[in-house]
């Protein structure tokens, strides 16, 4: 790995850690108590939503690809919002 390679990684991490933190402030904030199931709901309504996206200059293949690794990621995104949130409320809710 070079090191403009590096420095690519390192900001999609703190994009990611920033993404995270912004979500799960939102949503305590939004939702309280509640906020575990929200994130639940946004993830599997993201999920419903991308199982549709398509990428149409791209050839089919290539487009499947894309689709599989978008859904994968902001998954991967979403899950662990939810996991933070229900390990935040965890004992703390009766």
């Amino acid at each position: 790995m070079d090191e403009s390679q590096i420095n690519l990684e390192v900001r999609l991490a703190a994009l990611e850690y920033t993404l995270i933190q912004g979500l799960k402030a939102a949503f305590i904030l939004s939702a309280g108590a509640d906020a575990p199931m929200m994130a639940k709901k946004l993830r599997e309504g993201a999920t419903e939503s991308l199982s549709q996206k398509t990428w149409p200059d791209v050839q089919p293949a290539l487009s499947d690809h894309f689709s599989d690794e978008l859904h994968m990621q902001v998954d991967r995104l979403l899950s662990g919002v939810e996991e933070i949130l229900v390990e935040t409320f965890r004992g703390k809710v009766p």
